[in-house]
């Protein structure tokens, strides 16, 4: 099936670009990749939604990395806690696309149900994006990001963009080197947390690339193995939003897909042992 989607690309900045001018371009890049699909949002091609939701993950996920940004500016905390609230009202639409593409062979009154349910999750989808909170928050995203405190703080400091990706990189990959020593020992929720800032840093990665142009096999290598946590730690949750899907759209004769919990299990911990044995690319 061809898609009218666009992914996200790979943000141009030079090495040595300061800390404000990495920031705003990554922060840039982010909204022209939103900007790029909400034009071809439509419940016929899921995987435009996906691309539009994964755009302001990556713009959250950002707004997190760059901590020293929302310490110096709280205003760029109020405007990430915001987004969040407000694009929590497009992950059903794409919880229930998934469970459309991994349970093909659903009854045809399940299948039903599943199709009004997308409906109902797409409408809410287009209401959002209509609403008056919507708008309010992109014009005060937009003039915080050319305009707020954030700016000047960043422009005070002698830093440069690798200065603040260093911070910002090392700080996630501790979190997981740290609770993921042995994951089968941790809780689900715990495991969830761990898969989170897998998919931070390997935004991180992304995003920062271009500071590093001589380590790009080190790069990939590293987002190799996050990938490889988020997904396996991913397959651990299904089940959780099997239940959920199904409580939903009100199922009646759908089983849950089989995991096989300790294979992601060993998945994971040895992505998780990976990513201890590769040498921070930022330390360079």
């Amino acid at each position: 099936m061809t898609t009218a989607a666009s992914k996200a690309t790979t943000s141009q900045m030079r090495p040595h670009a300061s800390a404000q001018r990495a920031f705003m371009t990554v922060a840039t890049a982010c909204l022209a990749h939103a900007d790029a699909n909400q034009p071809h949002l439509s419940i016929d091609d899921p995987e435009v939604l996906h691309q539009f939701r994964v755009a302001y993950r990556r713009l959250r996920s950002l707004l997190s990395l760059a901590r020293e940004v929302t310490k110096a500016d709280p205003e760029g905390m109020r405007l990430k806690v915001e987004l969040r609230e407000l694009a929590a009202n497009f992950g059903e639409a794409r919880d229930l696309d998934v469970f459309l593409e991994t349970n093909p062979h659903m009854s045809e009154a399940d299948h039903a149900k599943i199709d009004a349910a997308r409906v109902r999750a797409y409408e809410k989808v287009a209401a959002t994006l209509d609403s008056a909170a919507w708008e309010k928050w992109h014009d005060s995203f937009d003039r915080w990001l050319d305009k707020g405190k954030w700016r000047k703080s960043l422009g005070d400091e002698p830093w440069t963009g690798r200065t603040m990706a260093r911070h910002a990189l090392g700080r996630r990959r501790s979190r997981i080197v740290g609770m993921g020593k042995a994951l089968d020992e941790l809780s689900a929720y715990d495991r969830h947390q761990v898969r989170i800032e897998a998919k931070k840093l390997r935004y991180g990665c992304q995003f920062f690339a271009p500071l590093w142009p001589e380590q790009a096999a080190e790069i990939s290598a590293m987002e190799k193995s996050l990938a490889t946590i988020q997904d396996a730690l991913g397959k651990l949750n299904d089940a959780a939003t099997w239940e959920h899907m199904v409580a939903l759209a009100d199922l009646d004769h759908t089983d849950a897909p089989h995991v096989d919990e300790d294979m992601q299990l060993v998945r994971a911990q040895n992505a998780v042992n990976e990513l201890t044995g590769h040498k921070p690319f930022w330390r360079v």
